[in-house]
C-alpha cells in the first residue's frame, strides 16, 4: 500500500504551560549568535544552562557524570543544529552530530525520565522552516532529528519530545524567542513543527482526492 502524502497544515501559536523552570539544561550544537540567545533566554526563564560538546560517547559519558556531581542532574536537553553546510545529502559532520546525539539521549534516559516537572528534549533544525518539504535545505540527515525525537516520544512518554525546524533566515533572537514558546506548549502530540515568516505549521496527511 503506498504511503499517504503530507502537507503542511497551518496551527496556532502555542499556549502556555506554567511550571518551575529550574535544574539543569545541556544545550549542544551550533555555537554563535544562535546559542548565545538560547542560552539567554533559558537562564532568563530559570534554567541553568550548561553548553555541552557532541563528542565520542566515553567521552560525553565523563563529562555528564561531572556535570551531575557539580551542577546537578539534567532535565533537558536543547540540540541546536546548524544550517546545511555543504550540498552533499550526507556530510560527515552532520552524520556525526546526529550519532552522538542517539548516543547522548542513551546517556539520558535516566535523568530525563524521572525529572520533574517538565523534563524536555528538542532539537532545532533550519532546514527551511518547513520540515524539509519545501525541497530547499533538506537532508536526510537533519530529518533524521525528527525520527529520533518521535522515537523517544514512544519511549519516554513523562519527557516532552519535540523536532522544531525554523526557516534559516529568521534572526537569532526570532528563533530563541520561538524556541522558548515551543517548550512550555502543553500539548504533548506533537512531535514537529515548522516556523518561518508566515507562521506555525505542522505535518499533516494530505486529504484525499475524492473528499474523503
Amino acid at each position: 500500500m503506498p504511503l499517504q502524502a503530507t502537507v503542511l497544515h497551518p496551527i496556532p501559536s502555542p499556549d502556555r504551560l506554567l511550571f518551575a523552570a529550574e535544574g539543569v539544561v545541556l544545550l549542544t550544537g551550533e555555537e554563535g549568535a544562535l546559542r548565545n540567545a538560547a542560552r539567554a533566554r533559558l537562564e532568563a526563564a530559570g534554567w541553568t544552562v550548561v553548553p555541552f560538546a557532541l563528542d565520542a560517547e566515553e567521552a560525553m559519558e565523563t563529562a555528564l557524570q561531572a556535570i551531575v556531581e557539580s551542577r546537578g542532574r539534567p532535565v533537558g536537553l536543547l540540540h541546536l543544529e546548524p544550517p546545511a553546510e555543504t550540498e552533499a545529502l550526507f556530510p560527515q559532520a552532520a552524520r556525526t552530530r546526529l550519532r552522538q546525539l542517539f548516543l547522548l539521549a542513551g546517556r539520558l534516559h535516566p535523568f530525563l525520565t524521572k525529572a520533574e516537572p517538565r523534563p524536555f528534549f528538542v532539537v532545532a533544525t533550519q532546514m527551511d522552516g518547513q520540515l524539509g518539504m519545501s525541497g530547499r535545505g533538506f537532508t536526510p540527515l537533519a530529518g533524521g532529528y525528527g525520527g529520533l525525537t518521535k522515537t523517544l516520544a514512544l519511549e519516554w512518554p513523562a519527557v516532552f519530545c519535540r523536532t522544531v525546524d525554523f526557516a534559516p533566515d529568521l534572526p537569532a533572537d526570532t528563533v530563541a524567542d520561538l524556541l522558548l514558546d515551543e517548550l512550555h506548549d502543553p500539548d504533548l502530540r506533537l512531535r514537529e513543527v515548522a516556523r518561518n515568516a508566515q507562521g506555525r505549521f505542522t505535518r499533516r496527511a494530505a486529504p484525499k482526492e475524492d473528499g474523503r
